[in-house]
């Protein structure tokens, strides 16, 4: 599968306040499933609640895409494996109320994953939440394993390096259970105009690195 060079748009233009009956989280973006082989380059994504969703897949390129005025996640990916996301450029999120969704510029997760993530390069990056509001920057839990639902699942050779990630979260990069994992030469900055909306209330926090202790 390869994806090149394409202007993606929704019609999500502002914060989403579920609330409000003329509000539009846009739609979603693309969403990858049981695929290997798969180059995702030089696309232009805006206006929407999830940009790219790659799950239970191997072989993934993800590189020098633009992503943008998204509401949710711009990247997600779970269950996925041999995986370069690299060069991209996601920038102003619209984002949401805490308690609809949180916003992630990119996502690894582990729920209701059918395989081990592993291989994993999420590198040159630049995660900036300008003028718009806070996201989440590199957020790799592993729910699986640290709520006790499965122990033994566990990311495997996990590679950050050499992002900018610029925003008003304090989780700027977090890694869950893992072995094999190196973070290095990332630049976190915080954008203290970046905001998240907490029943009602506005915060903004500096950008910090959290990994497991249980990181190997």
């Amino acid at each position: 599968i390869e994806i090149s060079d394409v202007v993606f748009s929704s019609d999500a233009d502002s914060f989403f306040q579920p609330s409000d009956p003329n509000g539009s989280n846009g739609g979603e973006m693309a969403l990858i499933r049981n695929s290997q082989d798969i180059t995702i380059t030089g696309n232009h994504v805006s206006g929407y609640l999830h940009g790219l969703q790659v799950f239970e897949s191997t072989d993934i390129t993800v590189q020098g895409n633009e992503i943008t005025e998204i509401i949710g996640d711009g990247i997600r990916l779970a269950g996925v494996q041999n995986v370069d996301v690299s060069g991209n450029h996601l920038h102003d999120f619209f984002a949401t109320t805490n308690e609809y969704t949180h916003s992630d510029f990119i996502q690894l997760w582990s729920t209701n994953a059918q395989i081990e993530s592993r291989d994993v390069t999420i590198s040159g990056n630049l995660l900036d939440a300008g003028n718009g509001n806070s996201a989440q920057g590199i957020w790799m839990r592993n729910e699986l394993n640290d709520t006790g639902a499965d122990r033994s699942y566990v990311y495997e050779n996990l590679v950050i390096t050499d992002n900018v990630i610029y925003t008003g979260s304090p989780n700027g990069i977090g890694i869950g259970v893992a072995d094999g994992v190196t973070v290095s030469n990332n630049t976190l900055l915080w954008n203290p105009e970046a905001t998240t909306l907490i029943n009602g209330r506005e915060y903004s926090w500096p950008p910090s690195i959290r990994i497991d202790d249980r990181v190997q």
